[in-house]
């Protein structure tokens, strides 16, 4: 403002203006000094509100200064205490390592001198207890070759039975018994739990050679015989070797030959009558007896398998394990797979005309149980009468002495769906056919 006011007044005089430009001069110069004096004082008092400020903002600091060394001043006291804390804490935890070092010390030497005076007597405790072990371990092991050798000597004595007891044709096989579930839903019904006892059974139908075999032994021994039986058909005669299944005898006359073939191998005949006497007669005018025929399950002797017997059998494929009902014996798959069924069983679609006739036994594939022709080839004679199934469980059921006589397994003029392990039919125990024939059984 000075400068521009000595420069506006220097720029006047130059021009050489009137005396009016001296009066605006003059206003120029009054204007500048007192522009210059307000300028000095707002200066004044900056300058003093900055001090002022400055005054301020240095007490700030220094206060800020004083309250950040008081808080270092505290946490340098706090560290040092917890740090003499700590200090004290493993003091402490040293003077207790050394008292607990000491203290094992004195356990250890005490536990040696404890270990030194009871090892002699822990050894003679051992000692004792060793002699004892020893002294049962032998009468355990007289005790175990005793038992072992009783059980051995059982088995033989089993085996010997059983080989005594099996001894001709045809071959018989010895089935455990046990629990099975007879029946099948659509084929026979009600489903139910029946349990076996041991029994031995037949592997093949009996064959016309060994019916004629018997049948003689029979004719010369006080026996009669209803029907004489067959090999083959009217319309297929025999084959040679007379192996192929007897046919054309009724349930009655295998009752008779059953108990000739007892007899004959020195067995106890199973069927007798009321009174207790052989029945020896198939013939009609032996019917009374016929009809009231008492099974003997205790004797040894030959017999036909109880139904139950036979479905068993049939069935049959391991421990706990049984085929369904609707499987022909031995058969991978159902009755309806005509592959899997001819692979065990003669009927009319591997027995046509002209074979549609009996075929040799033995000849199919058998069954887990090693039996053969249990379906096909020819039903078979069962003992007991197709009495309807109860649901109840049972155990060794035979029938009642009511209704047809049992047959079982389908045969060579009949379709696959009656060759079904569980399909039963039944028929007059004096009917004969060429399509029915029967195997034997046994008691154990």
């Amino acid at each position: 403002m000075i400068c521009l006011g000595s420069f506006l007044v220097l720029f006047l005089a130059g021009t050489g203006c009137s005396s009016n430009n001296d009066d605006a001069l003059a206003a120029v110069k009054e204007q500048s000094e007192k522009d210059l004096s307000a300028a000095e004082q707002k200066a004044q008092r900056e300058q003093l509100a900055a001090r002022e400020q400055a005054s301020k903002d240095l007490a700030a600091a220094e206060k800020k200064a004083q309250e950040e060394i008081a808080r270092i001043r505290e946490k340098a006291m706090a560290d040092k205490q917890a740090a003499t804390l700590e200090l004290d804490n493993v003091r402490k935890q040293a003077a207790a390592d050394r008292a607990a070092a000491k203290k094992a010390e004195r356990e250890l030497s005490i536990a040696k001198k404890l270990s030194e005076g009871n090892l002699a007597a822990t050894r003679k405790v051992a000692k004792e207890q060793l002699e004892a072990l020893k002294k049962k371990a032998a009468f355990d092991m007289a005790a175990l070759l005793e038992k072992t050798e009783k059980q051995i000597a059982a088995a033989r004595a089993d085996v010997t039975q059983e080989l005594q007891s099996i001894k001709s044709t045809p071959a018989m096989v010895y089935v455990k018994g046990g629990e099975f579930t007879m029946g099948f839903e659509g084929v026979a019904t009600p489903e139910h739990k029946v349990t076996l006892s041991p029994f031995h059974i037949a592997k093949f139908e009996t064959s016309y050679k060994l019916w004629l075999k018997v049948k003689s032994f029979g004719a010369a021994n006080g026996y009669s015989f209803h029907q004489q039986g067959r090999a083959g058909t009217p319309w297929a005669p025999a084959m040679a070797g007379n192996n192929q299944p007897v046919t054309d005898i009724c349930a009655w006359d295998v009752l008779v030959w059953c108990n000739a073939y007892s007899e004959m191998e020195g067995f106890e005949p199973v069927y007798r009558t009321a009174d207790n006497a052989v029945i020896r007669d198939s013939r009609h005018s032996n019917a009374g007896n016929l009809q009231a025929a008492v099974f003997d399950r205790n004797a040894k002797g030959y017999r036909l398998p109880t139904e139950a017997e036979w479905e068993y059998a049939a069935r049959f494929r391991g421990k706990g394990d049984f085929a369904p009902g609707d499987f022909a014996s031995g058969a991978s798959a159902n009755s309806s797979d005509i592959k899997a069924t001819s692979e065990v069983a003669w009927f009319p679609f591997n027995s046509p005309a002209p074979n549609n006739h009996p075929q040799p036994v033995g000849q199919k594939k058998p069954n887990q149980l090693g039996l053969h022709d249990m379906s096909g080839n020819v039903y078979e004679w069962c003992w007991g009468r197709q009495d309807p199934y109860q649901a109840q469980p049972q155990k060794d059921p035979v029938g009642t002495k009511a209704g047809g006589q049992v047959l079982r397994g389908g045969s060579f003029g009949h379709g696959n769906n009656e060759l079904r392990s569980s399909h039963r039919i039944s028929s007059n125990p004096v009917n004969f056919s060429v399509n029915v024939g029967f195997r034997c059984a046994r008691s154990h």
